[in-house]
């Protein structure tokens, strides 16, 4: 595909064209290298340029947002970081989280996208040894369904927890692990691959059991 115009040399936002690239992308797009401000280098296709899509490598967007925060001076707290991870993995297609958020049309409450102080007044600060939690795992990041909760609480929450009732009392089982001092890993096995029962399950102790010599005959 031919450019009709030569754009090397000029800036779009942070960045300016060094050259044309010699190849375009999977869409027969014409790609740019293009150097950022910041001295970042990337390929841009013409539209993305022209358009204002891309405008930098995404220090822009950093510094705006770190400009905003410094004003309230909590740029380093707990409750910070849990705000920008949580927009992270619903905003953000590159985040490695996205397929368990974004990709599900998980999101947030627009008062608390657009202003972390909003998010602030309805949270507070984040209590030590504690992190973001949506009460309901297939709702939005939002006052209503967010809290702040210890880890135990946290794995209880997961989508692929499983739910096991035994001696009438309905638990996750993350929370029958701790309680009964069995790692989660051994009572799934315990269960779903070898077909125990809860009770024997929940109730047989964890055994060493030595291997068997490799000389020695299967009747032995």
């Amino acid at each position: 595909m031919r450019e009709r115009f030569d754009l090397t040399g000029v800036s779009f936002g942070r960045w300016t064209v060094v050259r044309r690239a010699d190849h375009t992308n999977i869409h027969k797009q014409r790609l740019w290298v293009c150097r950022c401000a910041c001295g970042r280098e990337s390929l841009i296709t013409s539209g993305a340029l022209r358009n204002g899509m891309s405008k930098s490598c995404g220090c822009l967007r950093n510094d705006t947002t770190r400009i905003r925060s410094t004003k309230h001076g909590l740029v380093d707290s707990g409750a910070y970081r849990s705000w920008c991870a949580a927009k992270g993995r619903c905003f953000n297609p590159n985040n490695p989280y996205a397929a368990c958020y974004s990709e599900r049309g998980l999101t947030m409450d627009p008062r608390w996208r657009d202003d972390f102080m909003a998010f602030y007044a309805d949270m507070g600060p984040r209590p030590k040894g504690m992190s973001l939690d949506r009460r309901d795992n297939a709702g939005p990041y939002s006052p209503e369904n967010c809290q702040w909760a210890p880890p135990l609480v946290q794995a209880n929450n997961k989508r692929n927890n499983l739910l096991l009732e035994w001696r009438g009392q309905t638990k996750p089982i993350a929370q029958w692990s701790a309680e009964l001092g069995l790692s989660k890993g051994a009572v799934y096995q315990r269960i779903h691959t070898k077909g125990w029962t809860i009770e024997r399950a929940f109730t047989q102790p964890v055994r060493y059991q030595p291997r068997r010599s490799a000389t020695m005959s299967a009747h032995d």
